[in-house]
């Protein structure tokens, strides 16, 4: 992410603020605990590139700016849902959530605070205490690894941030909007349900394009996902890693009852099927107190699956072609395919220069 590196404690180059700061901050994180009350080894640690832990607390703004970062960043890693996915190898947001967790460098002092609708403080501990411990929250499942994809990361830290708000301030904080929503369909408590998630993603779908309306919502995903071909993905081949298609066109038949009492239909693209589909969903959901089945099922569709499963990536595969606006031109492509390329581009000759190492 500009201006900051992401690493484990063991592996973090710093430079600290002083040495008695570290010690204080090695003291604190070696107080974490899992939901087991067994220590978190190795935490991993956010600290600037430059001033590396300076101690010093990042201005709102930046801090909300990491924070959905790291966010979209871990949970674009996730394997594709399938059936007998393994969820051991699953990352949820509450594995990306940001502390900045403030201490008494000099005295030892340390409190603890939880909760939002009512915030509960509790000071008085000392990190040389041996009772002192913050253990995490129940929900927090650990995952047997985790990564995070840079690029989008720092794409999403340098939008959300105003780097860019000239190119288009509204669509950057449409942006942000819709990676909270994404974070928030993806917390790992039994609170909020599939059919909550739902919900929320189609929040999410509605603050990237501007727009409640279902046709609106449409038209802005096929024109930005149409606007890549520009951009190298000419056909099938180059979008094997997306759900949205360039040979996608209308063939899906999809009815539905007017607000004026009367049935019609629409024949759509799968694109255009699913997001009619999803929001049809959405509205039995919240207008009518239904929840119904929560899977989509059409004769070879890309999008068949799980609703939440099926809108939450179509959602990040949407910010992520939105993000062209931005310069940022290859991120709808693989992880894999954009390495190879930055390979290439460096060990074949061509027009440009090199790419920096």
């Amino acid at each position: 992410m500009a201006g900051w590196t992401l690493s484990p404690l063991s592996t973090f180059p710093g430079p600290w603020r002083s040495e008695h700061f570290e010690a204080r901050c090695r003291q604190f994180l070696a107080r974490l605990q899992d939901a087991d009350g067994q220590p978190i080894r190795n935490a991993t640690i956010l600290g600037r590139a430059a001033a590396g832990a300076n101690g010093e607390r990042p201005e709102a703004r930046e801090v909300e700016a990491l924070q959905l970062a790291l966010h979209i960043g871990l949970l674009d890693t996730n394997p594709p849902w399938q059936a007998d996915l393994d969820g051991n190898w699953i990352a949820t947001s509450d594995n990306s959530e940001l502390f900045i967790w403030p201490i008494d460098v000099e005295g030892g002092g340390v409190a603890t605070q939880r909760g939002a609708i009512v915030r509960v403080l509790t000071g008085g501990y000392r990190l040389d205490d041996p009772r002192f411990a913050v253990r995490a929250p129940l929900e927090l499942h650990l995952p047997l690894r985790m990564r995070i994809n840079v690029e989008l990361a720092t794409a999403i830290d340098r939008v959300v941030r105003g780097d860019q708000d000239g190119i288009d301030a509204v669509l950057a904080r449409r942006i942000a909007t819709a990676v909270r929503w994404l974070a928030k369909a993806w917390r790992n408590t039994p609170s909020i349900g599939p059919d909550d998630q739902v919900v929320m993603i189609r929040i999410g779908l509605e603050a990237l394009s501007g727009s409640s309306g279902t046709r609106n919502a449409i038209d802005f995903l096929e024109t930005t996902f149409n606007a890549l071909k520009a951009k190298g993905a000419t056909d099938a081949r180059f979008t094997e890693n997306m759900l949205w298609s360039p040979d996608d066109t209308p063939t899906r038949a999809f009815s539905y009852i007017a607000a004026d009492g009367r049935a019609k239909t629409l024949t759509l693209s799968d694109l255009g099927h699913f997001v009619s589909t999803f929001a049809a969903t959405r509205h039995l959901i919240v207008h009518e107190g239904v929840v119904p089945k929560l899977v989509y099922d059409e004769p070879e569709s890309r999008y068949n699956g799980p609703l939440f499963h099926s809108g939450e990536r179509l959602l990040r595969e949407a910010i992520k072609a939105s993000l062209v606006t931005f310069g940022y031109d290859d991120l709808w492509q693989s992880e894999a395919f954009r390495a190879i390329k930055k390979v290439l581009s460096k060990a074949l000759p061509g027009p440009g220069a090199r790419q920096p190492d």
